[in-house]
């Protein structure tokens, strides 16, 4: 068994190196911190770096197998298992799933992942809240799984399972509405997803084959959700703006230069991500999207956003931090944002128009080359969190204390300079009246 090879393999490193004759896997687990540290010197003088980092890895899937184990025993004792909504089986080096899960009468969601799962079987019906199931890194037994007509399994993932198609048998689960497939080596998307009557969602992400091949319009021209980041894309594949029904595209972590204009032709988009790409414009095609509420491009090449961009009405959030932005259009102020993140930019200045941002509760522009606090922010009366930390800014102003919805406050006295004698006195008025009404003051970034 798998488990087996990597408890005996650091055992072998530790035999080596531990002064004490030959201790078990669990006194290696429970061992002191102080003792760790001499075991990961000697690790790292005798061994080198790599086999440092080789028993790292060992150790925590260890530590992942130490704890699965007293979770399932746990699981096995217990008399309250009809009131568990979700069960976590992960890493237990399961072949089949145990005779307690039938009693779990109320689960949704069960996860089978990192083990050797080599049937689901019909009982499974027998769970009438049971929609997901998780078996990813199965990949010793995912191929050759059997599956029964299970019809509450809305939603299977399969990550990571070394699959260069997806199991003919998974046909089976006639009402699938979400099918994960990520991270692993296919090459093409096969016919038999047709079977799959409900699907909506698909994520593909990983599977840096998956190119020019995709063709899944055809297949699945229903598809509300694609899931594609990872994939090493320069352009999106022309066969993903034949899927008309796409609410939500998220193609994060791509190599994207550029985006066609025939990105309008998915008019029904209600979410888009372009996460960690490298764009260095966006088409006013785009901005004819006029369904969509989120929009992500954090992590781009961006100078400027088009004027355009108030074609958005039901635009909600706005992700635009980590770019090259000097100048944001005072269009922005038609728009009915919610959230902006805009830090992370070269913004000296923001729009006079923000002023009619009515709905917005979020903000954050720390990290920019701001001199004064934006005064179109002032009458904002739905704030609850605004960041100006990380600019030049010297003076709080004192229309902060009306804020009466404000929670989060976040300055960073050292990178806006608020101590500067001038203006400490107004500064700590401002400061102590927000404390007084419960204003968290985050000194620093926030999480």
């Amino acid at each position: 068994m798998k488990y087996k090879k990597f408890i005996c393999s650091i055992l072998g490193i530790i035999n080596s190196l531990i002064v004490w004759a030959q201790p078990s896997m669990e006194e290696i687990f429970s061992m002191s911190s102080k003792q760790y540290e001499v075991l990961v010197e000697n690790i790292r003088t005798n061994y080198g770096e790599d086999s440092l980092g080789n028993f790292y890895n060992e150790f925590i899937e260890y530590r992942n197998y130490h704890r699965a184990k007293m979770r399932l025993e746990s699981y096995q004792l217990s008399t309250g298992l009809d009131t568990l909504s979700t069960l976590n089986l992960s890493h237990c080096g399961l072949t089949e799933i145990p005779d307690f899960v039938f009693k779990c009468f109320n689960i949704t969601s069960l996860d089978l992942s990192r083990n050797e799962i080599k049937d689901l079987p019909e009982e499974l019906n027998d769970l009438p809240n049971l929609r997901k199931i998780r078996l990813d890194r199965n990949e010793e037994s995912i191929n050759k799984m059997k599956v029964a007509r299970l019809s509450t399994i809305e939603e299977i993932t399969l990550k990571s399972n070394s699959l260069r198609s997806i199991p003919r048998r998974l046909k089976r689960l006639k009402n699938l509405e979400f099918l994960d497939v990520s991270y692993n080596d296919m090459s093409r998307i096969p016919g038999r997803v047709k079977k799959f009557k409900e699907l909506d969602a698909l994520d593909i992400s990983g599977n840096e084959e998956l190119k020019s091949n995709l063709k899944i319009s055809r297949k699945l021209p229903n598809l509300e959700a694609l899931y594609a980041s990872g994939m090493q894309w320069q352009t999106i594949p022309d066969d993903v703006y034949q899927l008309t029904n796409l609410k939500k595209l998220i193609v994060r972590e791509n190599q994207l230069k550029s985006i066609s204009p025939d990105i309008s032709k998915l008019s029904q988009l209600t979410e888009l991500s372009f996460y960690k790409n490298e764009l260095e414009s966006v088409p006013t095609a785009l901005f004819e999207l006029d369904e969509l509420k989120e929009l992500d491009l954090f992590h781009n090449k961006l100078h400027e956003i088009p004027a355009e961009i108030s074609n958005l009405k039901e635009m909600e959030s706005l992700f635009l931090a980590f770019n090259q932005i000097d100048y944001l259009p005072e269009s922005i102020g038609e728009m009915n944002l919610k959230q902006i993140f805009i830090h992370h930019n070269s913004l000296s200045s923001l729009p006079n128009s923000f002023s009619h941002l009515d709905s917005l509760n979020t903000i954050r522009f720390n990290y920019n080359q701001l001199t004064d606090f934006p005064p179109s922010l002032l009458n904002l009366k739905h704030l609850t969190f605004i960041d100006m930390s990380n600019n030049d800014i010297e003076k709080i102003p004192l229309e902060l204390k009306s804020m009466n919805e404000l929670e989060i406050l976040s300055i960073d006295k050292s990178g806006n300079s608020i101590d500067y004698k001038i203006h400490a006195e107004q500064n700590e008025e401002v400061l102590s009246v927000l404390y007084g009404k419960g204003v968290n003051i985050n000194y620093g970034d926030p999480e």
